[in-house]
């Protein structure tokens, strides 16, 4: 059969699950504890043109080790559909010291990460793999520490450059434990978050689209983000994400490790956050 979902994403590809993905739905609190909260949906059968009755817990854990953990599970009801989900939090790690604009200078390393995804003009996947050591791709090579900043403008993101990719990591097999395959950390003040994932491959993003200027884009910074009495916003490439996940667009790739989820089949995904600093 073919589905159809929301081409939301200037008409030519659905992001984030469409109109009303599930970031933008009110999850009810199955759980909680001082050190933990789970949320879950139910998400019915032709919802933003998916198909099956799917049922989706994720649980937020803190740990005494300064971890923040994310489990998620789902379950497919009633028919098979496609399942794939991540987490889009922002990262900065300057702490808003010198009221710092970008993070730049953030040092990135993922040791394992030899190979991305090859994605075309629109930033949609064409279905290659593509080697860090090939001279198109020498730019995304942080397999040793560099800053995110120091070939960040031969990006193909925008044209002034930026980074929105799936770096894929070398030894990752289905029934992967949690390993540590990200590390970034701010000169600044030390402080370093290390991602743990049993997925294959990290989103990278270095805020190309975030606006501090223009009134209908820009986001007002939380007030403890602030360095007076004025509003401030969030910079043009003022935070990055990590975004553990399958490789996008994978039901349009066979050769891509599938997202698809039968009926009776339940999807996991465990990530972690862990963050130090140089002292510790």
């Amino acid at each position: 059969m073919t589905y159809h979902t929301p081409l939301n994403d200037h008409g030519i590809d659905t992001l984030h699950g469409g109109w009303v993905g599930y970031d933008r739905r009110s999850w009810v609190v199955k759980s909680q504890s001082e050190s933990h909260v789970e949320f879950c949906i139910d998400s019915p059968d032709g919802e933003q043109g998916f198909p099956g009755d799917v049922r989706i817990c994720v649980t937020h854990s803190i740990t005494e080790e300064n971890e923040w953990v994310l489990s998620y599970e789902g379950e497919s009801l009633t028919k098979t559909t496609i399942l794939a989900m991540t987490n889009h939090a922002y990262f900065n790690l300057n702490a808003n010291v010198d009221n710092a604009e970008t993070v730049d200078d953030h040092v990135l390393t993922m040791p394992t990460a030899s190979t991305v995804v090859e994605v075309g003009p629109t930033l949609l996947p064409t279905g290659k793999i593509g080697s860090v050591v090939d001279a198109a791709f020498q730019y995304m090579d942080f397999r040793t520490s560099k800053t995110i900043g120091r070939d960040i403008n031969q990006g193909t993101v925008t044209p002034t450059g930026g980074y929105d990719n799936a770096w894929v990591f070398d030894d990752w097999k289905v029934g992967n434990i949690l390993k540590d395959v990200v590390t970034a950390t701010s000169p600044k003040t030390g402080i370093t978050v290390t991602m743990s994932t049993d997925q294959p491959s990290v989103q990278v993003y270095s805020g190309n689209f975030l606006n501090s200027t223009d009134p209908a884009l820009r986001i007002p910074r939380k007030k403890t983000q602030t360095t007076g009495s004025q509003t401030e916003y969030y910079h043009w490439r003022g935070a990055f994400t990590l975004e553990a996940q399958h490789y996008p667009d994978s039901v349009h790739h066979d050769n891509f490790p599938t997202t698809l989820l039968k009926k009776g089949e339940t999807y996991t995904q465990h990530t972690r956050y862990r963050f130090s600093t140089a002292s510790n």
